[in-house]
């Protein structure tokens, strides 16, 4: 799972014109997406949101895409707000890159969303996270040092 070439990864910000419009986009992309890979014109995809006072948008990850492929997403992201390049994130984490692990994440929300019929409550994260854990035979130790190193990521991203 290395990844690590850039040209073979093409990231886009689409920065929306309205806060409540995220979803929308996720959506609509994300099924033109999938679309495409079950059609093998793109190998993989994730997205992230992200919304500040500043500016709500969300980058997109394509993982080898076909020239076709991209210009029919590029148009349909246009259409929805400002596209602007972005940049793959190639950071390995114990071997594997960064943005396929949020492919790989982008795949577990598909199936929890489906399986919880949208998405699960808080409660329900954290025990879908902790049964999640024991199934990939993660000790109570590994745990809580993974809640540790997330809590203090999150402080750092929220100033605290």
């Amino acid at each position: 799972m290395g990844n690590t070439v850039s040209d073979e990864w093409k990231v886009v910000n689409v920065f929306l014109p309205s806060r409540s419009s995220g979803r929308k986009v996720v959506k609509s992309t994300s099924r033109s997406a999938r679309g495409l890979v079950k059609k093998k014109a793109l190998k993989d995809f994730y997205f992230n949101k992200y919304k500040s006072k500043d500016s709500n948008y969300v980058k997109f990850g394509f993982y080898q895409m076909q020239h076709d492929a991209e210009a029919k997403l590029s148009e349909e992201m246009a259409k929805k707000g400002k596209v602007s390049p972005g940049s793959p994130d190639l950071k390995q984490v114990d071997g594997v890159v960064l943005d396929q692990i949020k492919c790989s994440a982008r795949k577990v929300s598909e199936l929890v969303s489906k399986e919880f019929n949208g998405s699960p409550t808080v409660l329900q994260s954290v025990y879908l996270i902790h049964f999640l854990l024991n199934q990939l035979f993660f000790s109570y130790e590994d745990e809580l040092k993974l809640y540790k190193i997330a809590t203090d990521g999150i402080k750092k991203r929220l100033g605290k």
